[in-house]
């Protein structure tokens, strides 16, 4: 494993969609939380009957049971790829610490890097409002740039609206995110570990300049 990538940045900043380009154009694994959580739950493993009856219950699962989801599937990509994008772990300190004592023990702190895809508020609340997804594939789209049809131009599937991208739920996610999320970014600044990227530009433009980070981490550690 030669690169662990955090992305951060605040609800419809583009960590998404650019965690995809990224894994697709690199070769890279995704750890997405939620995905692995649904994942395991129907998988062969010890924790598989503990996270599906969480789910199940809609209840949150808890900071031990999500670290041994995610390091399960950071051990398992160590063995094929060469670097991992966590979209959406860590969201807390504590989550970061949990990350940064596994890296430790392995050696591969400096391996690590985050990248804060920084956007106003004003901005990211106007994108997650007009924001549609494949709900078959997760390819995103903005309502100024919905096909015709309103199908996924991949799948073909009808897109839909996130029930949690309406404005008062949006506003709700913004507090948390500033609670919880927002004092990573001094974390990781503090240890020489981030990166600061403008994502108020075209999508294209935030993918060259996040690629070319991730080339070069690759290259030279």
């Amino acid at each position: 494993m030669r690169l662990y990538l955090v992305l951060l940045g605040p609800p419809g900043a583009g960590k998404g969609t650019q965690t995809h380009r990224l894994c697709a154009g690199l070769g890279l694994f995704r750890v997405a939380t939620g995905d692995l959580l649904r994942r395991i739950a129907q998988e062969a493993h010890p924790l598989a009957a503990r996270v599906r009856s969480v789910l199940e219950a809609g209840r949150l699962v808890d900071d031990a049971t999500v670290w041994e989801v995610v390091s399960h599937y950071l051990d398992r990509a160590a063995e094929t790829y060469e670097g991992v994008v966590l979209d959406g772990y860590p969201r807390s300190l504590a989550q970061a610490d949990q990350l940064e004592d596994y890296l430790t023990r392995r050696g591969q702190m400096e391996r690590l890097w985050c990248v804060l895809l920084d956007l106003p508020e004003t901005v990211a609340v106007r994108r997650l409002a007009g924001r549609r997804i494949c709900p078959r594939c997760e390819r995103i789209y903005n309502v100024d740039r919905v096909p015709p049809d309103g199908r996924c131009e991949v799948c073909a599937t009808p897109l839909i609206q996130r029930a949690d991208d309406t404005e008062a739920i949006i506003q709700k996610r913004f507090q948390v995110y500033w609670e919880q999320t927002a004092p990573l970014v001094q974390y990781y600044e503090t240890r020489g570990r981030l990166v600061r990227l403008d994502a108020d530009q075209p999508e294209d433009q935030i993918f060259e300049c996040l690629a070319g980070y991730v080339r070069s981490w690759l290259t030279h550690g």
